[in-house]
């Protein structure tokens, strides 16, 4: 099967155990009518939209992070003279964790293969 099928199944698994266990049955035994359903229904719409929402924000400013990050690396590198490598990098960091105001100290960090979570 494809990744997202098995992840869509895994979660679906998740979203039963929690509702056996917070109401008590599965979906399919609750005795509540069509409408009630249909309400419940558009008040999980409405949350998946403030989601929605939510990750496009994150994803706007994450791209802005990627272009300003990308232009200090290509003008560090076309100027090709040597230029302060270091304080490009200083940077790079500030960009890509614009909410810190200081950065703590820093840490080796392993490389990651491209299949690794962040």
């Amino acid at each position: 099967m494809g990744r997202y099928k098995d992840e869509i199944n895994e979660l679906m698994d998740k979203q039963i155990v929690k509702g056996v266990s917070r109401y008590g049955q599965v979906l399919e035994d609750n005795p509540r009518g069509v409408i009630e359903s249909l309400e419940y229904q558009s008040e999980e719409l409405v949350d998946a939209l403030f989601y929605t929402r939510e990750a496009i924000e994150k994803m706007k400013k994450m791209e802005k992070s990627i272009k300003k990050v990308y232009a200090i690396a290509n003008n560090v590198l076309w100027f090709d003279d040597n230029s302060d490598y270091k304080t490009a990098l200083w940077e790079i960091l500030y960009a890509l964790n614009p909410d810190l105001e200081e950065y703590p100290e820093l840490e080796y960090i392993e490389e990651m293969e491209d299949n690794d979570e962040l």
